[in-house]
């Protein structure tokens, strides 16, 4: 069987279109699993969470605290893409590490993830789960790639359709928005995909139709994948 993790950014969920997308998403799941493919999510917090940071901040709370703001909007979303899936998905959101290492052993049903731990991004989180079960990854973001620059910010950024990690790391160090306001990796996400030379394509979610699309094999977005030796 082949599997699939499909990492959904918050954003999208956030938007005023986000029932549409659930119920897209959900069909989008259900053809994947009917051409054969296991698939596992994460879902991000988006705006919603990154409004209740800045609150948070504001009133003097720790940065470990905000990452828990984070986490828990995220497992709200997860829980809404669980609620969209029905019974395809397992009825609870993993809260660690360890509860979702026992979820992948079982191969029945979907399984929906927030994130895990303070300090630790939902790409990440998306990124270990690719690791654990050797399956690319799928960024379902707001923009149709990785761009030089935020897009939404610098209209001469460009789209870089095919990158390795190490220029990805190279955006990264420059300080570049990879995709919408915030970067879309973060150091710890970069390490896993690196090590375990996971192929990861960063697609719009906007459009559920391109999540399937990059499963299938098609060229759309952008694709990270080690340098050729």
């Amino acid at each position: 069987m082949k599997s699939i993790v499909i990492k959904i950014g918050g954003h999208i969920l956030s938007s005023t279109a986000f029932e549409r997308l659930l119920h897209e998403y959900n069909n989008i799941i259900r053809e994947l699993i009917s051409k054969g493919f296991k698939a596992y999510i994460v879902v991000g917090g988006g705006e919603y969470a990154r409004r209740l940071i800045s609150v948070a901040r504001s009133l003097g709370a720790t940065e470990a605290f905000c990452d828990e703001i984070g986490i828990w909007v995220s497992r709200l979303n997860a829980n809404l893409m669980v609620a969209a899936l029905k019974d395809l998905a397992y009825p609870r959101v993993p809260q660690s590490y360890e509860e979702l290492k026992d979820l992948i052993t079982r191969p029945e049903k979907v399984i929906v993830c927030g994130g895990l731990q303070p300090g630790q991004s939902t790409t990440a989180v998306a990124a270990l789960i690719s690791e654990l079960t050797s399956s690319p990854l799928i960024i379902a973001t707001d923009v149709d790639g990785v761009y030089s620059s935020d897009p939404k910010l610098d209209p001469t950024a460009k789209r870089i359709e095919e990158l390795s990690y190490q220029d990805l790391a190279q955006l990264l160090y420059h300080g570049a928005a990879l995709a919408g306001t915030f970067k879309l990796f973060d150091q710890v996400s970069l390490k896993i995909i690196e090590r375990s030379r996971i192929v990861v394509q960063v697609v719009n979610g906007g459009v559920p139709q391109n999540v399937l699309r990059a499963a299938l094999g098609m060229r759309v977005g952008s694709i990270i994948k080690p340098t050729k030796n």
